[in-house]
């Protein structure tokens, strides 16, 4: 089976952090494609897309910090899902370790994902794993935002992937979802990913709450 053009899908992608499960889970349109891509196969191929500028926002420190890439097709209950591990290589984040060790895993940058109607509301995440040396009092200091603006352009831009989806363009989107099917009502695309200069925290990825 393959995913189709028009598709709304969702990419989740996650690992270790603290020994902790974390996960962004972030929503697409496929705009177009070429061939007969499976969701696993577009799994691996937003990973490609994004891994250098997602790696980089993670500290080394925290080793295995992305395990897993999954892709689920949202349009229907027995949609496409696939599922794609990362490989050993590809898992550490790239960001520098300082001196003063890791921030506590609370700490996150935060996104904001802008759209520009009402049919939806703007979407957020948020990515943990920060070294000390990110941070600066309240505020990411100025080279951690550069990683950060790097990231939002890239995740932001209507994307061509590579394989082993070659051709399958995907467009960010903020989906709004039935409470009941968890069904799509309505999308639309992200039109600026916006970064958070000021540290922000999620009370989930306290210690044994999960990330």
């Amino acid at each position: 089976m393959a995913i189709e053009a028009d598709s709304l899908i969702e990419w989740t992608v996650g690992g270790r952090v603290f020994s902790q499960t974390w996960m962004n889970v972030w929503q697409y349109k496929v705009i177009g494609e070429l061939g007969n891509p499976t969701a696993a196969n577009i799994a691996e191929a937003l990973w490609n897309n994004l891994k250098v500028s997602y790696r980089a926002l993670v500290c080394t420190a925290h080793g295995a910090a992305f395990e897993f890439s999954r892709v689920r097709e949202l349009d229907s209950l027995t949609g496409e899902y696939g599922e794609w591990p990362i490989p050993t290589g590809e898992r550490a984040g790239t960001g520098t370790a300082g001196a003063g060790g890791v921030v506590q895993p609370f700490i996150a940058a935060g996104l904001k994902l802008a759209v520009g109607t009402r049919v939806t509301r703007p979407g957020a995440k948020r990515i943990p794993g920060q070294d000390e040396a990110d941070a600066n009092g309240a505020s990411w200091e100025t080279a951690y935002v550069t990683r950060l603006n790097t990231f939002c352009t890239a995740a932001n831009v209507q994307a061509v992937l590579g394989a082993p989806a070659v051709g399958t363009e995907v467009k960010l989107h903020v989906v709004k979802k039935d409470p009941n099917t968890g069904l799509p009502i309505v999308s639309q695309p992200v039109i600026a990913l916006v970064p958070n200069l000021y540290i922000t925290s999620q009370v989930s990825r306290k210690i044994g709450r999960g990330m």
